[in-house]
């Protein structure tokens, strides 16, 4: 805290976070900053909030209480109202008389500025409410977790502290230079009243995080623990705490990196040409102390990853003032490291579509199980056998063992990485743990960032890039032209007995695996299966059929359950009169297990606690249920007539079924419906069907059909916190793009949630993301969404995660709140008008009956009777199903040694829809503006709309994939 208000921090690459600007250069010192033109900060009508004086009639706990709170408000007004006098009173008027001082300059000095601001003007509102129901009800906590909870703080206040010092000299730089931006600025001061410097406001934002620390700790200090707000208090003073922690480790982390880039052009002169980033684009992602291995003896390094290079330098014998790390070894450009080892080549395991394994795996676990019967036989014998023993057998079994699921366990020590230059020596480094190969994942991400299709990805985001969601690839799925219709992945559900195979269980355990659906111009439909190895994240292509003159409407995975006497989990797949279901070990059980005809068409299925829900578009609901040996009833499902299903999502226990433009909740433990939610018949918007359905921490997000509009309800009360209009964020985007209009409005085809984001299909085939807060009943800045530059032509239909072995779902606290609250925190953002409204409780049971036999069951028509096309890796149907009568059991001596592989903490996610175009910039043909593009791979530098220029990339690509490194 100190160290900030003494002004230690030191510069870095200046935000950009406002919507559009226009990229140009401004040189400063011996650096180029680059910058845009800008736009001022929107006029508000928000009013000074003062605490009124406290009552001496309280107890003096209860005083100090109040009194604490009284102190934060007073300071974030004062703050606040200095940060509007440079915004309102200074920037604006910089931006109106460009004579006083380029447009570049004043950005480049307000630019990160102005977001704090329009932060806090946000939570302006919500501490006015907190205010004026104090000591009525105690509200402090919700209001400031709301503030500190927002996804963009730490990216501000980190960005604008790093570059305090910097600003600084500029503007003094600015004032000794140029007489009229001195006048101007001092004119303004003396009518801000004269008793501040310039330097006096600016610093604020370094000196406010670790104020608000302060503040909240005190408010807790004089907050009962039985007191409601307590809880929230406690919160606060953590979340406040990791604030401070985080600002000063990226403040010292800048500082050593300029420290580093200090001694390679001391070392070795100027390298800039080699590098990507420059010195105040340049970023420290990862540092370790590890060892360096020689041929005959070790040394101590201190390894340094740079956004843009890798750095190995001697560890100091002693600590030395001037330096910190020691002497330089060693560096590498990020883009030219090339890493020794499968589990750590960049290109396998970003790129994807590359055979994972050896080609010969899957006959080998076929051999497994093989040989396993036979080990069972021979310990049978009566007497022994010297060239046929168990011994044997099991050492033979344990060799093909690790040969499918070690592959990468070829070094003589696995805590071993070896990184070397394409053209330069190898270089040893011995990691402490093997378990934990950290940077091994940073380098692949950095490499990947830097690549210039992500450079950048996304327009006004507000992230790092490699913090973001990177492009890695396309991939075609179906026949060209093909446009994808739908899809499922899943972690197979190892349990049943078609995973006898003791290896064959193991290596499952490590897959997703990927149904994808696809739609030609004849009409017909592909469905395309791969596997995700979620070790290596690598994707390979398994297999594909041909359903001819038909089309796919859903695909679901079911995990349990048997169909007739196959033991396995299944993938059901809807078409417009029947439904398929299929082994998920397919093709391995290559023969379809079930086709049943439905009279009318179904349009989405979901499986959910051992019911399976089938909606048709006539108004009707089947749910099938097992019996009581674990066999799916298909002939006498429950019939709900209700009105027609158009999404389902599964909250918790519950299951949400939007029906026309209500929903209806399930309750999956009683099997029975529990509550109707009807939408409020006010507005058009709320008339139309509701067409999407997503449930996350946040609450319940809703999309309507032929909507562009995503809102989200609250999910205990059913109050509208917020609508997010894609049409407005996609005409920002496109405002100035002559080359690429938009004929008409784009309407929502897919929405998920994945790992804190919320991602947006199109009918455009433009994706939208949306960092959201970690808890719940955190409001939600929309004007932080962002806007993917690859994107497909059209109809963006599926979303799909494929988190690492690595990645574990988060658990959310949660804290009761009232709806009163939430009126008070969602101010800014709800219409009350369009909360939704409990109407009725349960269902009328003569609307829920069991069917006792489907008139239209019968056997296949001859056209799905066989695949019209199968294409299956040689490699995968190497593997066939032994049934056994008997339990399945873990053989533990097959298992690996007690050591998980590494895996990378990162997400790939998956989009489907028609074709593939990416939207790159018109960059000047001036050498030097073109490097600064390919440097400029962080993603809070967010590109003008009027520098879009749409170029079909490949035609053959209906699939996007992307990685995002874990939260």
């Amino acid at each position: 805290m100190e160290k900030l208000q003494k002004h230690s921090s030191v510069p870095n690459i200046f935000a950009r976070f406002f919507k559009s600007f226009t990229p140009r250069t401004v040189n400063y010192q011996n650096g180029t900053l680059y910058s845009r033109s800008a736009t001022s900060l929107k006029q508000h009508n928000l009013e000074r909030v003062e605490l009124r004086q406290v009552l001496n009639s309280l107890p003096e706990r209860q005083q100090k209480r109040w009194m604490s709170f009284q102190q934060f408000i007073m300071h974030e007004q004062n703050y606040l109202d200095a940060m509007r006098k440079l915004q309102y009173e200074i920037y604006d008027e910089l931006l109106q008389k460009e004579s006083i001082i380029d447009w570049d300059l004043s950005y480049t000095i307000f630019g990160t500025h102005t977001r704090i601001c329009m932060l806090h003007q946000f939570i302006q509102p919500l501490l006015a409410a907190c205010v004026n129901e104090w000591p009525d009800r105690y509200l402090a906590g919700w209001m400031i977790c709301a503030l500190l909870e927002q996804p963009s703080l730490t990216q501000l206040y980190s960005v604008f502290i790093k570059n305090y010092r910097l600003i600084v000299a500029l503007v003094t730089d600015q004032m000794n230079t140029n007489d009229i931006f001195s006048w101007f600025i001092q004119s303004k001061l003396r009518d801000f009243g004269g008793k501040l410097s310039f330097s006096d406001y600016f610093i604020m934002p370094v000196q406010r995080i670790p104020q608000v620390g302060l503040e909240v700790k005190e408010l807790l200090k004089y907050t009962p623990e039985t007191d409601p707000d307590w809880a929230l208090m406690d919160r606060c003073v953590k979340r406040a705490t990791l604030l401070g922690e985080q600002l000063n480790a990226s403040s010292g982390k800048h500082e050593i990196v300029q420290t580093v880039l200090n001694a390679i052009e001391n070392a070795a002169g100027d390298r800039s040409r080699t590098y990507l980033h420059g010195r105040y684009q340049c970023e420290l992602l990862h540092s370790e102390q590890l060892t360096e291995v020689f041929r005959n003896h070790t040394g101590s390094r201190f390894v340094l990853l740079l956004s843009d290079r890798l750095v190995c330098a001697k560890l100091p014998e002693k600590k030395h003032k001037h330096g910190p790390i020691g002497v330089l070894k060693w560096v590498i450009p990020l883009q030219d490291i090339v890493i020794d080892g499968d589990e750590l080549d960049a290109t396998t395991m970003s790129s994807s579509m590359a055979n994972d394994v050896s080609s010969n795996s899957f006959k080998l676990m076929s051999d497994f199980g093989t040989l396993s019967d036979i080990r069972d036989l021979v310990s049978t014998f009566q007497e022994p056998h010297v060239n046929l023993s168990v011994d044997a057998c099991r050492a033979e079994l344990d060799n093909i063992w690790h040969s499918v699921l070690q592959q990468n366990a070829n070094q003589d020590d696995p805590c071993l990485l070896r990184v070397k230059s394409k053209h330069g020596k190898t270089h040893t480094l011995k990691m402490n743990n093997a378990d934990t190969k950290i940077e091994c994942n940073a380098i692949r991400l950095g490499q990947l960032a830097l690549r210039p299709e992500n450079s950048p990805a996304w327009w006004n985001s507000t992230v790092y890039a490699p913090y973001e969601p990177l492009f890695v690839k396309t991939f075609q799925a179906g026949h060209q032209d093909a446009m994808v219709t739908g899809g499922c992945s899943y972690v197979p559900n190892t349990n049943s007995r078609a995973y006898s195979n003791d290896l064959f269980r193991a290596w499952s355990k490590q897959q997703h695996v990927l149904w994808i659906s696809s739609i030609d111009k004849k009409h017909n439909s592909t469905v395309s299966l791969y596997t995700h190895d979620r070790i290596k994240h690598v994707i390979a292509e398994r297999a594909s059929f041909t359903l001819p003159a038909s089309k796919i409407v859903f695909i679901a995975y079911v995990p349990e359950g048997m169909v007739g006497n196959t033991p396995t989990d299944t993938v059901w797949i809807a078409t417009r009169s029947r439904i398929l279901i299929y082994s998920a070990t397919f093709p391995m059980i290559s023969d379809r297990l079930e086709c049943f005809r439905i009279r009318d068409t179904p349009n989405r299925i979901l499986y959910h606690a051992k019911r399976v829900f089938v909606s048709t578009d006539t108004n009707k609901l089947l749910i099938f249920s097992m019996t009581d040996n674990g066999v799916w009833d298909l002939k006498t499902p429950q019939l709900w007539q209700n009105g027609s299903v158009h999404a389902m999502a599964i909250g918790i226990s519950n299951v949400y079924m939007a029906v026309n433009n209500n929903i209806h909740i399930f309750d999956s433990e009683t099997g029975k419906f529990i509550n109707q939610i009807s939408s409020p018949p006010t507005s058009p918007e709320d008339r139309r069907c509701i067409n999407f359905l997503q449930y996350s921490v946040h609450g319940l997000w809703v999309a309507r059909e032929r909507s562009g509009i995503v809102s989200l309800y609250h999910a205990e009360y059913y109050q509208h916190l917020l609508d997010i209009d894609t049409n407005k964020h996609i005409n920002r985007f496109l405002s100035e793009n002559a080359e690429d209009p938009l004929n008409k409005r784009t309407t929502v085809k897919s929405i998920i949630v994945i790992d804190n984001m919320l991602w947006i299909g199109t009918s455009a085939g433009i994706v939208l993301s949306l960092h959201l807060p970690n808890c719940a009943n955190v409001p939600i800045m929309t004007d932080q969404i962002s806007i993917s530059y690859h994107g497909h032509i059209r109809n963006v239909s599926i979303i799909m995660p494929l988190p690492s072995l690595s990645v574990r779902k988060k658990n959310h606290e949660s804290i009761d709140i009232e709806p009163a609250i939430v009126e008070s925190l969602f101010q800014n953002t709800r219409k009350p008008s369009r909360d939704l409204c409990a109407t009725s409780v349960g269902v009328d049971d003569e609307s829920f009956t069991f069917i006792d036999s489907f008139d239209d069951f019968d056997e296949p028509d001859s056209i799905y009777s066989n695949l019209d096309e199968l294409n299956v890796s040689k490699e995968y149907t190497a593997v066939e199903k032994k049934e056994s009568d008997v339990e399945e059991k873990f053989k533990t001596e097959y298992k690996t040694e007690n050591r998980t592989p590494w895996t990378p903490d990162s997400i790939l996610i998956v989009t489907g829809g028609y074709d593939y175009i990416k939207r790159s910039n018109k960059t000047s043909q001036n050498t030097s503006l073109h490097e600064s593009f390919r440097s400029l791979s962080v993603a809070n530098i967010a590109e003008s709309s009027s520098n879009l220029n749409t170029t079909p990339i490949n035609k053959n690509g209906n699939i996007m994939l992307w990685e995002k490194q874990s939260q």
